[in-house]
C-alpha cells in the first residue's frame, strides 16, 4: 500500500470514529427527547454537515502546524523522521470519513421510527466501528480481531458516556435552573 495513502489512516479512522459516534449521540438523544422525524433527520443532517467542516478545518489546521514544526526541526538538523504531511489530503481524508460515518446513524430515521429505528442507528454505529477496527488492523498488519475489538470498544465506552452525561446533564440543570 502506497505509504502516502496510509499517512491518511489517522484522518480517516479519527474521522470515521467521531462522525458515527457524534451523530448516534444527536440522532438518539433527539429521538428521546422528540418522536418527530424531521427533526431527528434535521439535527442528523445539519450535525454532520457542521461536523464535516469542523473536523475538516481542524484537519488542515493541525496538519500545517505539525508541517511547520517539522520544517523548524529540519531547519535545526535534527535527525527525526517526520510523517509525510499535506494539509488539504489530511483536510480532504477528514471530512469525507467524517460525512460519510455521520450518515450512517442517520439512515434508519429516513425509513424507519420510532425505538426500531433508535436501535438500528446504535446497530448500524457498533458494527460500523468493528469494521473500522478491522479494516486498520488489516491495513497496518495487525491482528485485525483485536484491532476490530479495540475500535468497538473504544467508541461504544465513549458513547455510553455521552449517554450519561445526556441522562445526567438535564437532571442536574433541572436542579439548579428552577
Amino acid at each position: 500500500m502506497n505509504i502516502a495513502v496510509l499517512s491518511r489512516l489517522r484522518e480517516i479512522v479519527f474521522g470515521v470514529q467521531d462522525g458515527l459516534i457524534s451523530n448516534v449521540a444527536l440522532t438518539t438523544s433527539m429521538a428521546i427527547a422528540t418522536e418527530n422525524l424531521s427533526s431527528i433527520i434535521i439535527a442528523g443532517v445539519t450535525g454532520a454537515i457542521a461536523g464535516t467542516f469542523s473536523m475538516a478545518s481542524g484537519a488542515f489546521l493541525s496538519s500545517r502546524a505539525e508541517a511547520e514544526v517539522s520544517s523548524i526541526t529540519e531547519a535545526k538538523g535534527s535527525d527525526e523522521k517526520h510523517p509525510i504531511l499535506d494539509p488539504l489530503k489530511d483536510s480532504v481524508a477528514m471530512g469525507v470519513s467524517f460525512l460519510v460515518a455521520a450518515l450512517i446513524p442517520i439512515a434508519p430515521y429516513f425509513l424507519l421510527n420510532g425505538s426500531t429505528a433508535i436501535w438500528c442507528s446504535i446497530l448500524f454505529t457498533l458494527i460500523s466501528l468493528f469494521l473500522l477496527g478491522l479494516i486498520k488492523g488489516y491495513l497496518v498488519r495487525k491482528n485485525v480481531l483485536k484491532s476490530g475489538a479495540e475500535v468497538f470498544l473504544i467508541g461504544m465506552g465513549s458513547a455510553c458516556i455521552g449517554y450519561m452525561l445526556g441522562e445526567s446533564i438535564p437532571v442536574v440543570l433541572s436542579n439548579i435552573v428552577r
